[in-house]
């Protein structure tokens, strides 16, 4: 798992100062807790978080529920 300073070193190389960089600090952080338990790999995590980032409609939340559930697993 990345330290929280490493996450705010990808966050600035991706983003910089931009208002993105505490939205992706935010999702890769909560990815890495939800995946305690290897649910995710950390390309699908950066997977998602550079699909939610480029989402403008207002159907947001529904758009990444379904993108998160699609990448669940199944054991």
């Amino acid at each position: 798992m990345k330290t929280k300073e490493e996450i705010e070193q990808l966050a600035f190389k991706s983003y910089g100062d931009g208002f993105l960089k505490g939205s992706f600090i935010h999702g890769y952080s909560k990815c890495q807790e939800d995946n305690k338990d290897k649910k995710y790999t950390e390309e699908d995590m950066i997977d998602a978080i550079i699909y939610g980032s480029s989402l403008t409609t207002s159907n947001v939340k529904l758009y990444a529920h379904n993108y998160i559930n699609s990448l669940n697993k199944q054991d």
